[in-house]
Protein backbone atom coordinates (compact mmCIF):
# COMPACT_ATOMS: atom_id res chain seq x y z
CA UNK A 1 0.00 0.00 0.00
CA UNK A 2 1.72 3.31 -1.19
CA UNK A 3 1.90 6.43 2.05
CA UNK A 4 -0.22 9.14 1.75
CA UNK A 5 1.62 12.55 0.53
CA UNK A 6 2.08 15.17 2.14
CA UNK A 7 -1.08 16.56 1.21
CA UNK A 8 -3.47 13.74 2.28
CA UNK A 9 -2.09 13.83 5.33
CA UNK A 10 -2.78 17.46 6.44
CA UNK A 11 -6.48 16.97 5.41
CA UNK A 12 -6.42 13.74 7.30
CA UNK A 13 -5.50 15.99 9.96
CA UNK A 14 -8.41 18.70 9.13
CA UNK A 15 -10.78 15.31 9.70
CA UNK A 16 -9.66 14.52 12.85
CA UNK A 17 -9.97 18.02 14.09
CA UNK A 18 -13.86 18.45 12.96
CA UNK A 19 -14.33 15.55 14.83
CA UNK A 20 -12.24 16.96 17.79
CA UNK A 21 -15.08 19.98 17.44
CA UNK A 22 -18.10 17.93 17.46
CA UNK A 23 -17.12 15.71 20.24
CA UNK A 24 -16.96 12.76 17.86
CA UNK A 25 -14.52 9.44 18.42
CA UNK A 26 -10.99 9.42 16.80
CA UNK A 27 -11.47 13.65 17.05
CA UNK A 28 -7.69 14.81 17.62
CA UNK A 29 -6.78 18.67 17.81
CA UNK A 30 -5.28 20.32 14.96
CA UNK A 31 -1.91 21.42 16.16
CA UNK A 32 1.11 22.49 13.83
CA UNK A 33 3.88 24.81 13.01
CA UNK A 34 4.78 26.01 10.00
CA UNK A 35 2.66 22.95 7.94
CA UNK A 36 2.56 23.52 4.60
CA UNK A 37 -1.09 23.88 2.99
CA UNK A 38 -0.09 25.54 0.59
CA UNK A 39 -2.53 25.26 -3.24
CA UNK A 40 -5.21 22.99 -1.27
CA UNK A 41 -8.70 22.79 -1.50
CA UNK A 42 -10.27 23.40 2.42
CA UNK A 43 -13.72 24.81 1.27
CA UNK A 44 -16.18 24.53 4.20
CA UNK A 45 -13.53 22.93 6.35
CA UNK A 46 -13.83 23.42 9.55
CA UNK A 47 -10.89 24.37 11.62
CA UNK A 48 -11.91 26.88 14.20
CA UNK A 49 -9.53 26.47 17.64
CA UNK A 50 -6.76 24.86 15.91
CA UNK A 51 -3.03 25.74 16.26
CA UNK A 52 -1.48 26.58 12.68
CA UNK A 53 0.75 29.14 14.19
CA UNK A 54 3.58 30.08 10.82
CA UNK A 55 1.17 27.98 8.28
CA UNK A 56 1.08 28.61 4.81
CA UNK A 57 -1.80 28.59 2.64
CA UNK A 58 -0.95 30.70 0.00
CA UNK A 59 -2.94 29.83 -3.20
CA UNK A 60 -5.72 27.18 -1.25
CA UNK A 61 -9.06 27.43 -1.86
CA UNK A 62 -10.92 27.84 1.95
CA UNK A 63 -14.01 29.04 0.50
CA UNK A 64 -16.22 29.61 3.87
CA UNK A 65 -13.76 27.83 5.94
CA UNK A 66 -13.99 28.36 9.69
CA UNK A 67 -11.32 29.67 11.39
CA UNK A 68 -13.08 31.37 13.99
CA UNK A 69 -10.75 31.36 17.20
CA UNK A 70 -7.40 29.58 15.50
CA UNK A 71 -4.25 30.74 16.28
CA UNK A 72 -3.08 31.80 12.75
CA UNK A 73 0.04 33.45 14.01
CA UNK A 74 2.36 34.98 11.17
CA UNK A 75 0.45 32.33 9.00
CA UNK A 76 0.63 33.08 4.93
CA UNK A 77 -2.66 33.24 2.90
CA UNK A 78 -1.01 34.96 -0.27
CA UNK A 79 -2.92 35.14 -2.93
CA UNK A 80 -5.54 32.38 -1.00
CA UNK A 81 -9.77 32.39 -1.44
CA UNK A 82 -11.21 32.91 1.32
CA UNK A 83 -14.51 34.36 0.07
CA UNK A 84 -17.30 33.75 2.94
CA UNK A 85 -14.44 32.45 5.66
CA UNK A 86 -15.41 32.83 8.61
CA UNK A 87 -12.12 34.43 11.12
CA UNK A 88 -14.01 35.67 14.24
CA UNK A 89 -11.64 36.19 16.94
CA UNK A 90 -8.54 34.86 15.03
CA UNK A 91 -4.97 35.47 16.01
CA UNK A 92 -3.72 36.58 12.78
CA UNK A 93 -0.68 39.01 14.25
CA UNK A 94 1.73 38.91 11.63
CA UNK A 95 -0.30 37.20 9.02
CA UNK A 96 0.25 37.22 5.29
CA UNK A 97 -2.72 38.29 3.26
CA UNK A 98 -1.92 40.19 0.53
CA UNK A 99 -3.64 39.49 -2.37
CA UNK A 100 -6.17 37.38 -0.91
CA UNK A 101 -9.39 36.74 -1.86
CA UNK A 102 -11.88 37.94 1.49
CA UNK A 103 -15.39 39.17 0.11
CA UNK A 104 -17.64 38.51 2.52
CA UNK A 105 -15.25 36.96 5.20
CA UNK A 106 -16.10 37.86 8.71
CA UNK A 107 -12.98 39.39 10.89
CA UNK A 108 -14.88 40.54 13.36
CA UNK A 109 -12.80 41.13 16.81
CA UNK A 110 -9.91 39.45 15.04
CA UNK A 111 -6.51 40.57 16.06
CA UNK A 112 -4.39 41.94 12.90
CA UNK A 113 -2.17 43.26 14.66
CA UNK A 114 1.82 43.53 13.98
CA UNK A 115 3.80 40.36 15.31
CA UNK A 116 6.55 40.50 17.12
CA UNK A 117 9.10 37.58 17.39
CA UNK A 118 12.34 36.26 18.15
CA UNK A 119 15.22 35.62 16.03
CA UNK A 120 18.69 34.73 16.48
CA UNK A 121 21.31 37.02 14.93
CA UNK A 122 24.75 36.82 15.24
CA UNK A 123 24.33 34.54 18.48
CA UNK A 124 21.84 37.32 19.82
CA UNK A 125 17.84 37.44 20.53
CA UNK A 126 16.66 40.01 18.44
CA UNK A 127 13.13 41.36 18.59
CA UNK A 128 11.67 41.60 14.97
CA UNK A 129 8.14 42.70 13.47
CA UNK A 130 5.69 41.14 11.52
CA UNK A 131 3.05 44.19 10.25
CA UNK A 132 -0.20 41.93 8.92
CA UNK A 133 -0.28 42.40 5.09
CA UNK A 134 -3.90 43.48 3.18
CA UNK A 135 -1.99 44.64 0.73
CA UNK A 136 -3.93 44.79 -2.95
CA UNK A 137 -6.38 42.00 -1.13
CA UNK A 138 -10.02 41.91 -1.87
CA UNK A 139 -12.15 43.19 1.30
CA UNK A 140 -15.47 43.63 -0.04
CA UNK A 141 -18.45 43.59 2.28
CA UNK A 142 -16.17 41.98 4.85
CA UNK A 143 -17.11 42.39 8.28
CA UNK A 144 -14.24 43.93 10.06
CA UNK A 145 -16.19 45.07 13.03
CA UNK A 146 -14.40 45.33 16.12
CA UNK A 147 -11.28 44.08 14.55
CA UNK A 148 -7.81 45.16 15.39
CA UNK A 149 -5.90 46.55 12.10
CA UNK A 150 -3.45 48.73 14.20
CA UNK A 151 -0.95 49.65 11.73
CA UNK A 152 -1.56 47.12 9.25
CA UNK A 153 -0.78 47.20 5.65
CA UNK A 154 -3.97 47.69 3.28
CA UNK A 155 -2.83 49.88 0.56
CA UNK A 156 -4.52 49.31 -2.83
CA UNK A 157 -6.93 46.80 -1.36
CA UNK A 158 -10.66 46.70 -2.45
CA UNK A 159 -12.96 46.95 0.71
CA UNK A 160 -16.18 48.10 -1.09
CA UNK A 161 -18.86 47.98 1.19
CA UNK A 162 -16.59 46.36 4.06
CA UNK A 163 -17.86 46.87 7.67
CA UNK A 164 -14.83 48.67 9.75
CA UNK A 165 -17.29 50.24 12.61
CA UNK A 166 -15.66 50.15 15.90
CA UNK A 167 -12.01 48.76 14.65
CA UNK A 168 -9.03 49.82 15.63
CA UNK A 169 -7.51 51.30 12.76
CA UNK A 170 -4.36 53.39 14.65
CA UNK A 171 -1.54 54.35 11.31
CA UNK A 172 -3.56 51.39 9.29
CA UNK A 173 -2.07 52.20 5.51
CA UNK A 174 -5.11 52.61 3.37
CA UNK A 175 -3.33 54.47 0.11
CA UNK A 176 -4.89 53.71 -2.82
CA UNK A 177 -7.41 51.52 -1.17
CA UNK A 178 -11.34 51.60 -2.93
CA UNK A 179 -13.24 52.58 0.22
CA UNK A 180 -16.72 53.08 -1.16
CA UNK A 181 -19.73 52.69 0.57
CA UNK A 182 -17.26 51.21 3.48
CA UNK A 183 -18.44 51.57 7.31
CA UNK A 184 -15.68 53.01 9.31
CA UNK A 185 -18.56 54.54 12.58
CA UNK A 186 -16.87 54.89 15.69
CA UNK A 187 -13.61 53.48 13.79
CA UNK A 188 -10.09 54.44 15.64
CA UNK A 189 -8.28 55.64 12.55
CA UNK A 190 -5.44 57.74 14.04
CA UNK A 191 -2.78 58.18 12.08
CA UNK A 192 -4.55 56.54 8.97
CA UNK A 193 -2.42 56.96 5.85
CA UNK A 194 -4.97 57.34 3.18
CA UNK A 195 -3.29 58.86 0.05
CA UNK A 196 -5.75 58.82 -2.66
CA UNK A 197 -7.90 56.60 -1.06
CA UNK A 198 -11.42 56.52 -2.84
CA UNK A 199 -14.29 57.23 -0.11
CA UNK A 200 -17.69 57.75 -2.18
CA UNK A 201 -20.49 56.82 -0.19
CA UNK A 202 -18.41 56.06 3.00
CA UNK A 203 -19.40 56.41 6.17
CA UNK A 204 -16.75 57.68 8.53
CA UNK A 205 -19.50 58.88 11.24
CA UNK A 206 -17.97 59.52 14.94
CA UNK A 207 -14.37 58.08 13.59
CA UNK A 208 -11.00 59.11 15.25
CA UNK A 209 -9.03 60.14 12.23
CA UNK A 210 -6.91 62.67 13.82
CA UNK A 211 -3.50 62.98 12.56
CA UNK A 212 -4.66 61.34 9.43
CA UNK A 213 -2.78 61.70 6.49
CA UNK A 214 -5.80 62.08 3.71
CA UNK A 215 -3.92 63.66 0.52
CA UNK A 216 -5.76 63.36 -2.17
CA UNK A 217 -8.90 62.43 -1.18
CA UNK A 218 -12.16 63.94 -2.12
CA UNK A 219 -14.29 63.55 1.27
CA UNK A 220 -16.91 65.78 -0.17
CA UNK A 221 -19.42 62.77 -0.66
CA UNK A 222 -18.34 60.79 2.38
CA UNK A 223 -20.25 61.19 5.90
CA UNK A 224 -18.35 62.83 8.26
CA UNK A 225 -20.52 63.44 10.54
CA UNK A 226 -18.86 64.08 14.24
CA UNK A 227 -15.60 62.58 12.93
CA UNK A 228 -12.67 63.99 15.09
CA UNK A 229 -10.32 65.11 12.46
CA UNK A 230 -7.59 67.33 14.80
CA UNK A 231 -4.58 67.71 12.89
CA UNK A 232 -5.38 65.65 10.16
CA UNK A 233 -3.82 66.64 6.18
CA UNK A 234 -7.18 66.95 4.22
CA UNK A 235 -8.56 68.94 1.38
CA UNK A 236 -10.38 71.74 2.08
CA UNK A 237 -12.78 73.68 0.10
CA UNK A 238 -10.84 72.71 -2.56
CA UNK A 239 -12.34 73.60 -6.72
CA UNK A 240 -13.25 71.76 -9.47
CA UNK A 241 -10.30 69.98 -10.87
CA UNK A 242 -10.01 68.63 -14.49
CA UNK A 243 -11.23 65.21 -14.74
CA UNK A 244 -7.89 64.22 -16.64
CA UNK A 245 -5.90 66.07 -14.00
CA UNK A 246 -7.50 63.97 -11.42
CA UNK A 247 -7.22 60.67 -13.17
CA UNK A 248 -3.37 61.67 -12.93
CA UNK A 249 -3.06 62.60 -9.47
CA UNK A 250 -5.19 58.80 -8.55
CA UNK A 251 -3.21 57.12 -10.76
CA UNK A 252 0.24 58.93 -9.10
CA UNK A 253 -1.79 57.96 -6.00
CA UNK A 254 -1.58 54.24 -6.41
CA UNK A 255 2.21 54.79 -7.66
CA UNK A 256 3.15 56.20 -4.59
CA UNK A 257 1.12 53.38 -2.48
CA UNK A 258 2.78 50.33 -4.33
CA UNK A 259 6.48 52.92 -4.37
CA UNK A 260 6.00 52.70 -8.32
CA UNK A 261 5.27 49.09 -8.85
CA UNK A 262 1.74 50.57 -9.61
CA UNK A 263 -0.25 53.34 -11.01
CA UNK A 264 2.26 55.90 -13.04
CA UNK A 265 3.86 58.46 -12.17
CA UNK A 266 2.04 62.45 -12.36
CA UNK A 267 3.85 63.61 -15.65
CA UNK A 268 2.58 67.46 -16.05
CA UNK A 269 4.96 68.83 -18.37
CA UNK A 270 3.84 71.73 -20.38
CA UNK A 271 0.54 71.29 -18.82
CA UNK A 272 -1.24 74.82 -17.77
CA UNK A 273 -2.81 74.16 -14.58
CA UNK A 274 -3.30 77.83 -13.55
CA UNK A 275 -5.47 79.10 -10.53
CA UNK A 276 -6.25 75.11 -9.98
CA UNK A 277 -6.57 74.72 -6.40
CA UNK A 278 -4.05 71.65 -4.93
CA UNK A 279 -3.94 72.17 -1.65
CA UNK A 280 -2.65 69.43 0.86
CA UNK A 281 -2.37 67.28 -2.68
CA UNK A 282 0.59 64.60 -2.87
CA UNK A 283 2.60 64.91 -5.98
CA UNK A 284 5.88 63.81 -4.50
CA UNK A 285 8.26 63.29 -7.26
CA UNK A 286 5.72 64.12 -9.95
CA UNK A 287 7.31 66.35 -13.29
CA UNK A 288 5.91 69.48 -13.74
CA UNK A 289 8.80 70.51 -16.31
CA UNK A 290 7.39 73.85 -18.06
CA UNK A 291 4.28 73.75 -16.89
CA UNK A 292 1.90 76.44 -15.68
CA UNK A 293 1.05 76.99 -12.75
CA UNK A 294 0.10 80.56 -12.68
CA UNK A 295 -1.80 81.81 -9.17
CA UNK A 296 -2.21 78.25 -8.70
CA UNK A 297 -2.89 76.85 -4.91
CA UNK A 298 -0.30 74.20 -3.68
CA UNK A 299 -0.57 75.21 0.47
CA UNK A 300 0.44 72.09 2.56
CA UNK A 301 1.21 70.08 -0.46
CA UNK A 302 4.05 67.33 -0.23
CA UNK A 303 6.24 68.03 -3.27
CA UNK A 304 9.02 66.32 -2.34
CA UNK A 305 11.64 65.59 -5.33
CA UNK A 306 8.91 66.60 -7.60
CA UNK A 307 10.60 68.11 -10.81
CA UNK A 308 9.50 71.85 -11.72
CA UNK A 309 12.16 72.71 -14.09
CA UNK A 310 11.29 75.88 -16.01
CA UNK A 311 7.81 75.95 -14.44
CA UNK A 312 5.73 78.91 -14.45
CA UNK A 313 4.43 79.69 -10.55
CA UNK A 314 4.03 83.24 -10.60
CA UNK A 315 2.17 84.15 -7.99
CA UNK A 316 1.35 80.49 -6.95
CA UNK A 317 0.67 79.57 -3.12
CA UNK A 318 3.19 76.85 -1.65
CA UNK A 319 3.04 78.12 1.72
CA UNK A 320 3.44 75.27 4.63
CA UNK A 321 4.81 73.10 1.37
CA UNK A 322 7.23 70.17 1.52
CA UNK A 323 10.14 70.67 -1.11
CA UNK A 324 12.76 68.64 0.07
CA UNK A 325 15.35 67.72 -2.94
CA UNK A 326 12.80 69.70 -5.62
CA UNK A 327 14.25 70.97 -8.78
CA UNK A 328 12.94 74.54 -9.42
CA UNK A 329 15.87 75.35 -11.57
CA UNK A 330 15.16 78.31 -13.72
CA UNK A 331 11.43 78.16 -12.79
CA UNK A 332 9.46 82.09 -12.95
CA UNK A 333 8.43 82.60 -9.46
CA UNK A 334 8.28 85.77 -9.05
CA UNK A 335 5.76 86.97 -6.20
CA UNK A 336 5.64 83.31 -4.79
CA UNK A 337 4.62 82.63 -1.41
CA UNK A 338 6.78 80.03 -0.25
CA UNK A 339 5.95 81.27 3.66
CA UNK A 340 6.87 78.32 6.20
CA UNK A 341 8.10 76.45 3.18
CA UNK A 342 10.48 73.27 3.64
CA UNK A 343 12.97 73.77 1.19
CA UNK A 344 15.71 71.30 2.62
CA UNK A 345 17.92 69.31 1.56
CA UNK A 346 17.37 65.31 1.13
CA UNK A 347 19.66 63.09 3.08
CA UNK A 348 20.38 60.49 0.54
CA UNK A 349 20.94 56.61 0.97
CA UNK A 350 22.80 53.62 -0.06
CA UNK A 351 21.01 51.06 -1.63
CA UNK A 352 20.98 48.79 1.35
CA UNK A 353 19.19 51.87 3.05
CA UNK A 354 22.16 52.89 5.08
CA UNK A 355 22.74 56.83 4.92
CA UNK A 356 25.09 57.78 2.61
CA UNK A 357 26.48 60.76 4.20
CA UNK A 358 25.26 62.65 1.20
CA UNK A 359 22.02 65.04 0.32
CA UNK A 360 19.93 66.47 -2.25
CA UNK A 361 19.86 69.89 -2.56
CA UNK A 362 16.73 72.00 -3.60
CA UNK A 363 18.02 73.53 -6.80
CA UNK A 364 16.33 77.00 -7.28
CA UNK A 365 19.57 78.12 -9.52
CA UNK A 366 18.58 80.75 -12.01
CA UNK A 367 14.83 80.81 -10.26
CA UNK A 368 12.90 84.21 -10.30
CA UNK A 369 11.31 84.62 -6.93
CA UNK A 370 11.10 88.64 -7.02
CA UNK A 371 8.70 90.09 -4.65
CA UNK A 372 8.32 86.74 -3.02
CA UNK A 373 6.85 86.35 0.26
CA UNK A 374 9.65 83.56 1.31
CA UNK A 375 8.73 84.66 5.50
CA UNK A 376 9.78 81.60 7.54
CA UNK A 377 10.81 79.66 4.86
CA UNK A 378 13.28 77.07 5.64
CA UNK A 379 16.12 77.14 2.57
CA UNK A 380 18.66 75.29 4.51
CA UNK A 381 21.82 74.37 2.03
CA UNK A 382 19.66 74.95 -1.03
CA UNK A 383 21.25 76.00 -4.19
CA UNK A 384 20.49 79.77 -4.95
CA UNK A 385 22.95 80.29 -8.00
CA UNK A 386 21.97 83.03 -9.90
CA UNK A 387 18.79 83.03 -8.48
CA UNK A 388 16.75 86.70 -8.40
CA UNK A 389 15.35 87.34 -4.57
CA UNK A 390 15.38 91.44 -5.25
CA UNK A 391 12.56 92.31 -3.26
CA UNK A 392 11.78 89.34 -1.64
CA UNK A 393 10.31 89.41 1.75
CA UNK A 394 13.15 86.81 3.87
CA UNK A 395 12.22 87.71 7.07
CA UNK A 396 12.55 85.23 9.73
CA UNK A 397 14.08 82.90 6.75
CA UNK A 398 17.00 80.48 7.38
CA UNK A 399 19.26 80.13 4.67
CA UNK A 400 22.58 78.79 5.91
CA UNK A 401 24.49 77.05 4.12
CA UNK A 402 22.63 77.38 0.85
CA UNK A 403 24.82 78.21 -2.34
CA UNK A 404 24.57 82.21 -2.59
CA UNK A 405 26.78 82.84 -5.88
CA UNK A 406 25.21 85.41 -8.11
CA UNK A 407 22.19 85.49 -6.43
CA UNK A 408 20.42 89.06 -6.77
CA UNK A 409 18.62 90.28 -3.48
CA UNK A 410 18.18 94.35 -3.95
CA UNK A 411 15.44 95.45 -1.61
CA UNK A 412 15.05 91.75 -0.25
CA UNK A 413 13.77 92.14 3.65
CA UNK A 414 15.94 89.71 5.68
CA UNK A 415 15.06 91.00 9.26
CA UNK A 416 15.76 88.15 11.57
CA UNK A 417 16.86 85.47 8.51
CA UNK A 418 19.69 83.28 9.02
CA UNK A 419 22.91 82.94 6.86
CA UNK A 420 26.35 81.85 6.87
Amino acid sequence: MSQPNAAETLVRAVDAHEKFVAGRPGGKRLSLNGAPFDNLNLADRIMKGAALSRCSFSNSILHRVNLSGTDLFAANFFMADLRGAILVKADLRGANLGKAQLADADFSDADLRPGQIMVMRDGKEQEEELAVDLGGARIDRAKMTGANLNRANLAVSSAEAADFSNAQMVEVNLSGASLTNAQFRNAKLRGAIMIGAKVEGADFTGADLSGANMRNVDLSKANMFNAQLEGAIMKIGQGEIPSLVQYLIDQHSIWIATNGTGGERADFSRNDLSKLDLSATDLRAAVLKDATLLQSQLVNAELLLADFTGANLVEADLSDATLRGAKLKDADMSRVSLRNANLTPLPLRKPDGQPSGRVLRVDLSGANMSGGDLRGADLRKADLRGANLEGANLTGADLRGALLDNTKMGRAITAGAKFG
